[in-house]
C-alpha cells in the first residue's frame, strides 16, 4: 500500500523519502528513548502522530506500546532519560 506523504517546504520534513524513514528519524530526533526500548522489544507507534507525520505536521505526543517481556530493563532507559510511565 502506497501512502502519499505531504511535505511543507523548510522544514524537518521536507527532505524524507518515504513514510517510514520520516517516522524513524522523528522518533530518533525527538524520542530516542523508543529507539533504544526496540533494540531488545518491538516498539510499535499507535495514534494520531501518524496522521500527522504523514501530513508534515509535529505530532503533539506519541503514543507507544511495547512487546516483550523485558519490564525490568525498559524501565531502566525510562528512569536514565528521566520518563515517569
Amino acid at each position: 500500500m502506497s501512502i502519499a506523504i505531504k511535505y511543507n517546504e523548510n522544514c524537518e520534513f521536507s527532505n524524507d523519502i518515504n513514510l517510514e524513514e520520516r517516522i524513524e528519524k522523528y522518533i530518533n530526533n525527538h524520542f530516542y528513548p523508543a529507539k533504544v526500548i526496540s533494540t531488545l522489544s518491538q516498539v510499535y507507534l499507535l495514534g494520531g502522530a501518524i496522521r500527522d507525520l504523514i501530513d508534515a505536521k509535529k505530532p503533539k505526543d506519541l503514543d507507544f506500546v511495547v512487546l516483550g517481556k523485558d519490564k525490568e530493563w525498559i524501565l531502566e532507559v525510562f528512569d536514565k532519560f528521566g520518563i515517569i510511565p
